[in-house]
């Protein structure tokens, strides 16, 4: 099953992350919607040997299914990081985020 089908598919899926998925530790992942066809996602995965993933993202429904229309990742082990942001097309590996946005 596509957790994009629908909003409510994907905001399921995103709540019922460490139930399915035993090697997600702990999940502080919310799906916050901002309007009649936008969501914010964001949060943090714990997994084991220190490693977290941190999540933002921006998802567009005002067509079925669901896109991921932006996104950035951060993956840290212990006190490293390493970032990836997404806008349209375009990929950026980078070390602390999209490159125009400031961070």
């Amino acid at each position: 099953m596509n957790p994009l089908r629908t909003p409510e598919d994907y905001e399921l899926f995103l709540y019922t992350l460490t139930e399915k998925f035993p090697s997600v530790r702990h999940s502080t992942m919310t799906f916050v919607r901002r309007g009649a066809s936008l969501a914010r996602v964001t949060g943090e995965l714990l997994f084991d040997l220190e490693i977290r993933l941190v999540v933002r993202e921006r998802i567009l429904y005002d067509r079925l299914p669901c896109i991921i229309d932006w996104y950035g990742y951060e993956v840290w082990t212990g006190y490293q990081t390493s970032s990836y942001s997404c806008a349209g097309d375009e990929f950026y590996p980078t070390q602390s985020g999209c490159p125009n946005s400031g961070d």
